[in-house]
């Protein structure tokens, strides 16, 4: 018996494959501004901690004051958050190019769901940037991401040559 013959008539047509895709990614660029999905969270973390210093078994007068401290303290943060200025985050992969407002940036990373962006500048300081999903849908943080899969885009130029 000729087992072959029999086994190719039962085999079954093969699909098309898609086309290859591409390893480069097209430039992004996204504008960040402080949240207001940020400025409510941290107003209701204000609410929170106030409402946990007062609830702990603290004598009130201890409670009230370290309440208003929490208070002040978020009211500091809200108002750091809300001065930082608007910035130009850019990114071309295939150039190995990441800028935040023309400056480059070295060590490019992406972390956590609402996308933080973290970076070390010219003069070796970090500083990120947090993306909230009403500054970013989903279809800008997948950009993002492919954007800084690429190791040459989250590196940044090199600063000098070796």
């Amino acid at each position: 018996t000729d087992s072959g013959a029999g086994s190719s008539a039962m085999k079954r047509p093969r699909m098309p494959t898609s086309p290859p895709s591409s390893s480069t990614s097209a430039s992004c660029r996204f504008e960040w501004r402080p949240s207001r999905l940020g400025q409510a969270a941290l107003l209701c973390l204000a609410g929170l901690g106030m409402f946990c210093v007062l609830a702990c078994d603290l004598p009130a007068a201890l409670a009230w004051p370290g309440a208003l401290l929490v208070a002040a303290g978020v009211g500091v943060q809200l108002r750091r958050y809300r001065r930082l200025p608007a910035c130009v985050v850019e990114i071309v992969p295939a150039a190995g190019i990441a800028r935040c407002d023309g400056r480059p940036l070295q060590s490019l990373r992406l972390r956590g769901p609402l996308a933080f962006i973290g970076w070390r500048q010219a003069d070796g300081r970090r500083a990120g940037r947090l993306f909230w999903p009403d500054q970013l849908d989903a279809a800008q943080r997948r950009e993002l991401k492919l954007a800084l899969r690429r190791p040459a885009a989250a590196a940044g130029a090199p600063s000098m040559a070796r």
